[in-house]
């Protein structure tokens, strides 16, 4: 009985050995151009400044564990063959809300100076204003910031 428990451990450790093995293969070897989940891009605002188009972008990244964040672009967006954006953001600031350790806040409003963006958070509440919904105020930049 034990020399068959023996072999049957045996077995079992050659055979995920042999899994691990296939699976680091088939990962090593994978075409490059494969895709994984891009980004979400939803644009929130526009405006033309002194012939310079800026867009503000809500974009949700993540799969399980959801992130989200602002981004700024001059210009249009430039997609990659994947849907990804390849084009440079002039700014990009994190959401914090909800709950969880000192961000009990949500989103009020948006504000683009310059091209900087800022959020302004009230406390939080039962219900919170989707991001989509939020107002968007461009502002003129300040002597400080940098010039549109």
């Amino acid at each position: 009985m034990w020399k068959l428990l023996k072999y049957l451990s045996l077995a079992v450790f050659i055979f995920a050995l042999l899994a691990v093995t296939a699976l680091a293969y088939l990962w090593t070897t994978r075409e490059p151009d494969e895709c994984f989940i891009p980004d979400q891009y939803s644009l929130l605002s526009s405006k033309d400044t002194n012939g310079d188009a800026y867009q503000l972008y809500y974009v949700v990244a993540g799969w399980a564990d959801k992130l989200e964040f602002l981004t700024l672009y001059r210009g249009d967006l430039v997609y990659d063959k994947c849907g990804g954006v390849s084009s440079e953001a002039l700014d990009n600031v994190d959401i914090d809300r909800g709950p969880e350790g000192a961000a009990n806040q949500a989103p009020t409003k948006i504000i683009i100076e310059g091209e900087r963006i800022r959020i302004e958070y009230a406390p939080l509440s039962e219900t919170m204003t989707p991001v989509s919904e939020l107002p968007v105020e461009w502002r003129r930049p300040s002597k400080n910031a940098e010039n549109l």
